[in-house]
């Protein structure tokens, strides 16, 4: 092509290319931010050391310190960028994106002895430009006329900051130095691109590409990696990464905007690669961290490096490996704290723990109160296996024979389920065993909890027990249907419950459905030790009057009730020893 300075009446005409024709629809102008985004990637592609952006009232002017142009024509021919051989993607329309409508009225060009000026509206229409001769200058310079209100150096500023990504320049706008963007973290190596890591406690998309040194959106690149492999998308999603892509993965931005990977055949593949990359990568962190012939870890312990790649990266880990998820706390330490209004309640005590299938036996049960009472069964050396949640693991089965109801639910909303009875046999899978956690009846009824009969083996053991078991009781209703304060005959009032409060109310509810003579003892020796807390304050209330007025009250009084006081113990004792009261 010739070059036009040499012509004796020198002008341009603005052409489309055939490659700019063909792909048109996909290379039109963006927006502003786009366009200086543009600029920046031309003076890297030029190879500029400094770029300044400089706006005066509606004149913004971009100048850098690049070889130039010497041929406007290749200028106005848009889609023959002019770049070298090892340019990736060469769109062409760099310099040409700042005639957008939307925003310029007028652009001038100046580069190597050479000026022009135009209009949007004369370059769509083919028109003859005329090309001034002016004095030398380095690099290449754009002027851009701007409609009002379309651009303050705030809004400047903030654009260049946002988008100036990683490009080796030194940019300036108004002689204010925008720095580059910084790879942060741990660098892993892989064949489609070096990628840089780091630590976000806040789960979400937080993966970008770098294409020719400028920022792009990796949320189809995360979306690919994590698809089908659960470890990665936890690693994704506790981290910010950035991946610095190799050209010759041939993963592409969208054009015109550049702020997508498009989402094809060639990410896919590098997507495929990084996933891979990112899975060696988790595995060597934990490989020397974690040993998985160990029957179980506590959630409690996690900490320090086995948290460095995120609590839920190492749980997938776990759960490849092995093991599930579980509770090992101890049932009897558990309680809540009921809210108020929208305010949900609160369960405390539990010791989150994973256990290893590999070396135990490990069955899905129902529930967190399921949970632990397989658990505790298996503690106490009964042959059943211990408890998940998981779902992919199979499911234990708790059955018993016809059960006779002793403890009722207080809240009549709460209907559907009762909270305790008593059966000849309790089952889980078909190993007997003292209680049983929300077994359902034929009749379609939930039962939270059914201990094994006889009445006195059932007493005996829910002694020996009462804490966990009124642990497991509290935890049950809190999993079927929430909690209230007098859930369990207490305090209306209350917003407290701990499982040994539960667990006294579980075997008075025993004792009264069947030992009805015992509960109505128990209800005897109560009054009688009410009373005589009682009569026991009356008694201080008198000795301090007849200290201070000898003739107020009859000073044989205090001795008459100090005898009823010790009848009243008496018949306490009596009862405690006859009907074997604690």
């Amino acid at each position: 092509m010739p070059n036009l300075l040499d012509a004796p009446a020198p002008f341009v005409t603005p052409q489309l290319s055939q490659q700019l024709l063909r792909e048109l629809p996909q290379r039109f102008f963006g927006g502003l931010p786009n366009t200086l985004q543009e600029l920046l990637q031309n003076a890297v592609r030029a190879g500029a050391n400094n770029v300044t952006f400089t706006l005066d009232g509606l004149r913004l002017t971009v100048q850098d310190d690049g070889p130039g142009l010497s041929d406007p024509q290749i200028l106005m021919t848009a889609g023959e960028s002019g770049w070298d051989e090892h340019v990736v993607n060469p769109a062409g329309l760099g310099a040409l994106s700042v005639l957008n409508p939307d925003f310029a009225v007028s652009v001038t060009y100046s580069s190597q002895g050479w000026s022009l000026t135009l209009n949007p509206e004369q370059f769509t229409s083919g028109a003859h430009l005329s090309v001034l001769r002016v004095p030398q200058q380095p690099g290449f310079r754009i002027e851009v006329q701007l409609h009002p209100d379309r651009l303050s150096p705030t809004r400047l500023n903030d654009i260049l900051t946002q988008r100036r990504g990683y490009a080796p320049l030194n940019v300036t706008v108004n002689d204010v130095v925008i720095a580059p963007k910084e790879r942060l973290g741990t660098l892993l190596s892989t064949t489609v691109g070096p990628l840089w890591y780091r630590p976000y406690r806040y789960p979400g998309p937080k993966l970008t590409a770098v294409w020719e040194t400028f920022e792009v959106n990796g949320e189809h690149l995360r979306d690919w990696m994590g698809r089908s492999d659960r470890l990665v998308k936890a690693f994704l999603d506790n981290h910010i990464v950035v991946w610095d892509t190799d050209p010759a993965s041939n993963a592409r931005p969208k054009l015109p905007e550049r702020e997508q990977l498009i989402d094809n055949a060639p990410l896919h593949a590098a997507a495929e690669a990084l996933r891979l990359a990112v899975r060696a990568e988790i595995k060597r962190h934990y490989a020397n961290r974690i040993d998985l012939t160990q029957a179980s870890f506590k959630e409690s312990d996690f900490s320090g490096p086995l948290i460095a790649l995120g609590v839920e990266t190492l749980r997938v880990y776990l759960h490849e490996a092995g093991f599930r998820q579980s509770d090992l706390s101890n049932p009897g330490e558990i309680n809540a704290e009921i809210g108020s209004g929208d305010d949900e309640t609160s369960i405390y005590g539990m010791e989150i723990a994973w256990i290893n299938t590999h070396r135990q036996a490990v069955q899905f049960a129902d529930g967190d109160a399921g949970v632990l009472g397989m658990n505790l069964l298996a503690k106490q050396g009964f042959a059943v296996p211990w408890g998940s949640q998981d779902r992919d693991l199979s499911a234990s089965v708790q059955r018993s024979s016809a059960p006779h109801v002793f403890f009722r639910n207080h809240d009549s909303w709460n209907d559907g389920h009762v909270l305790a009875s008593l059966s000849d046999e309790v089952f889980v899978n078909d190993a007997p065993v003292p209680f049983a956690v929300n077994v359902t009846t034929e009749d379609g009824v939930r039962h939270l909890l059914v201990l094994r009969g006889p009445p006195e083996a059932a007493e005996t053991y829910l002694r020996a027990h009462s804490d966990e078991l009124g642990g497991l009781l509290l935890m049950a209703v809190f999993n079927w249907n929430g909690l209230s304060g007098g859930c369990f005959g207490g305090d209306d009032d209350s917003d407290e419950i701990s499982a040994p409060e539960v667990g006294k109310a579980l075997l008075r509810h025993l004792i009264s459905a069947f030992f009805p003579d015992r509960a109505a003892a128990a209800q005897r020796a109560e009054n009688l030790g009410t009373s005589n807390a009682a009569l026991s304050e009356v008694i201080r209330h008198m000795n301090l009057a007849l200290s201070a007025q000898p003739d107020a009250v009859d000073p044989t009084w205090p001795d008459i009730i100090r005898e009823r006081l010790k009848r009243n113990a008496a018949a306490i004792a009596a009862l405690k020893a006859e009907h074997h009261l604690a």
